[in-house]
């Protein structure tokens, strides 16, 4: 998984963004005021239901240290062909 950044978002909006601990993201916001400028909803598997947090620019949900709500980017797949 990629690291999320504000400034690579932007310029893609349509990326797919997770959690640390691989949960599904959908960022409503990205621009409100203050520290933590991103809102976003993240998906919880077990009740079926999602939740707003809020987020610093580098994707960061506390400022020191870790956190599996933390954001990145999700692995995407690519497809190759080699002839032999």
């Amino acid at each position: 998984m990629q690291e999320f950044s504000l400034e690579e978002y932007l310029k893609n909006p349509d990326r797919e963004v997770v959690t640390r601990d691989g949960r599904k993201v959908r960022v409503l916001c990205t621009d409100r005021k203050g520290d933590t400028p991103i809102i976003a909803l993240v998906h919880n598997a077990k009740e079926g239901q999602e939740y707003g947090y809020a987020f610093y620019s580098d994707g960061k949900f506390f400022r020191d240290g870790n956190d599996e709500l933390d954001l990145f980017f999700a692995p995407e797949k690519h497809e190759g062909w080699i002839i032999i």
